[in-house]
């Protein structure tokens, strides 16, 4: 099975004030370590969720979304034949 790992790149007080897009990747990590290393790809079309609004994840792995002002966690879907390599959410 494989793994991946959605690395949200956001400074956390982001999320508490919900008034900045935030951004972020979701790859395949292929050596386990919740690093995107060079040699790992983005995962395309995985959707990123505040439980408001659905965003996929482009061809590289990459999204941004603009969370709704009453969201509280940002999560990822786990598609088919793979497994999360840390937590889902933030």
């Amino acid at each position: 099975m494989k793994r991946f790992t959605s690395i949200l790149l956001v400074i956390f007080s982001a999320l508490s004030s919900f008034s900045q897009e935030i951004h972020g990747s979701v790859f395949e990590d292929l050596n386990q370590n919740s690093l995107f290393d060079p040699n790992e790809e983005g995962v395309e079309n995985i959707r990123v969720s505040d439980g408001y609004q659905i965003v996929k994840t482009r061809k590289n792995g990459d999204y941004r979304l603009t969370p709704h002002p009453a969201a509280r966690f940002l999560f990822v879907t786990t598609p088919s034949g793979y497994k999360n390599s840390q937590k889902h959410y933030i």
